[in-house]
């Protein structure tokens, strides 16, 4: 089992905005995610991570970190990025009947009001994903949605919109 494209959303009252995705390749090895006009990251099996705003040079904005391979992680935290308010202008509408398998992190528009909204993904050893959810939920401001999927390696993805209380 992989995870294709599992759909960003924000929602505005009836209406949904496609904000980004996530993915794993047919392997599970590698996760890209995409926060669109905001933000951009690859992890791959390697332990080669590359991360940058959307819009900037390789060499200006561009970081590289060297990871242990996707193989060896216990838990890792691969972003935590704040998230504009204007988020959903730069979004696309998005149709929730087309959402296919790959499900999504829906979270409202009410939140990109608050303060310190952020984005954050982390890479779970299956045997780490109560711990690691309990932990999510127990930290200090408000999870305002999370999800998870597994990756197929015996990883799980887990994705959640947070905020200031």
């Amino acid at each position: 089992m992989t995870l294709k494209n599992m759909r960003i959303l924000v929602k505005d009252g009836d209406r949904y905005y496609k904000v980004g995705k996530a993915a794993t390749t047919k392997q599970g090895r590698d996760v890209y995610i995409t926060l669109e006009n905001t933000f951009k990251l690859s992890r791959h099996g390697d332990g080669n991570v590359w991360a940058s705003p959307i819009g900037e040079s390789t060499s200006a904005g561009r970081s590289y970190t060297l990871c242990c391979p996707t193989s060896d992680v216990t838990q890792e935290e691969l972003c935590n990025v704040a998230l504009p308010s204007d988020l959903t202008v730069r979004g696309t509408p998005y149709d929730i009947s087309n959402l296919g398998k790959g499900g999504a992190l829906t979270f409202s528009s009410t939140a990109l009001a608050s303060s310190n909204v952020s984005f954050g993904a982390q890479l779970v050893d299956n045997s780490q994903l109560s711990a690691s959810l309990n932990a999510l939920h127990q930290s200090p401001g408000v999870v305002s949605a999370s999800t998870y999927r597994e990756t197929g390696v015996n990883k799980t993805l887990v994705l959640w919109v947070s905020h200031s209380s």
